[in-house]
């Protein structure tokens, strides 16, 4: 299983969420992204391969550093349709 952080914003075009590695802050990867005033949601992602061999994404947590939580359904759809899951 892989464990990532990730952010989502309103681009003014569309809802879009941006996966980056654990290692980051996710305050830093907003800043640099110019993002800070149109976020909707941060957190974690873990990304693996059930007991059925199928891939699968779960969002959870929140953002300490942007404190704002994920949205927990919503940030998981989104997810699997960035990754084409």
């Amino acid at each position: 299983m892989i464990s990532t952080k990730y952010i989502v914003f309103d681009s003014g075009i569309d809802t879009e969420m941006m996966i980056f590695g654990s290692s980051l802050q996710h305050v830093d990867v907003a800043a640099q992204m110019k993002i800070t005033d149109s976020l909707i949601s941060a957190g974690f992602l873990d990304i693996g391969i059930n007991s059925k061999g199928k891939i699968f994404v779960e969002a959870y947590g929140n953002s300490l550093s942007l404190d704002i939580e994920s949205i927990v359904e919503f940030d998981t759809e989104l997810a699997k349709k960035v990754l084409c899951i």
